[in-house]
């Protein structure tokens, strides 16, 4: 008998035309896209602070931190905000596209060194290559510098 791995809903959404999918567990809510307060001397891929239901909160550029071209600000972008054990930081996407139930087991790990950290590997799913992301892992850098 073959054991299931159970599918866990992933957040897709996407950046400078490629679709990203991030696991849903810390992710806090989205909201429209603000333009952050800028923070003198912030850490690279920290776009500022915006206040988010009277919270202080780090934003960071998707684009940035994955090293893509900049863009201009559409109505479709969103900030993903995270809530992780070393505290709440957002993440500006381009736009947030479904929710997807994926398993663990279904994401092809990168065994090679990429520009990102955050990048843990890709999935197919419904004939669309996504990228998966772990921000978990570097946010406590993030918010240490913050």
């Amino acid at each position: 008998m073959v054991e299931m791995t159970s599918r866990v809903p992933w957040l897709s959404f996407s950046l400078h035309g490629e679709c990203y999918v991030h696991d849903v567990a810390c992710i806090k809510s989205i909201v429209l896209y603000e333009e952050p307060q800028e923070v003198p001397g912030a850490p690279e891929g920290m776009v500022g602070i915006l206040n988010v239901r009277g919270e202080p909160v780090s934003i960071y550029s998707g684009r940035q931190l994955l090293g893509l071209a900049h863009g201009e600000v559409g109505p479709q972008w969103r900030i993903v905000l995270f809530d992780v054990a070393s505290g709440s930081f957002g993440l500006i996407v381009d736009s947030v596209d479904a929710l997807v139930h994926l398993s663990h087991d279904e994401i092809d790990r990168t065994d090679h060194q990429t520009d990102s950290e955050l990048i843990v590997g890709t999935v197919h799913h419904d004939n669309t290559l996504m990228i998966a992301l772990d921000c978990t892992h570097t946010a406590s850098d993030w918010l240490s510098q913050g």
